[in-house]
């Protein structure tokens, strides 16, 4: 079974991979996308480090 935890953590690495793919890497990200990939990335960095005692 998923948990949160892992449902988070592929969100924010989909939205990475989101993100590499559509702004590559000379082009800036639009201001709206990081807005809503910072709190997901943070959310499965805390999440990662603190329930299940892992560094991502």
């Amino acid at each position: 079974m998923f948990t949160i935890t892992d449902i988070i953590t592929t969100v924010a690495m989909v939205m990475g991979a989101i993100s590499l793919f559509l702004f590559g890497f000379g082009k800036p990200q639009p201001k709206w996308f990081t807005y809503l990939e910072i709190p997901i990335i943070v959310a499965a960095l805390i999440l990662g480090l603190f329930i299940d005692d892992t560094v991502l």
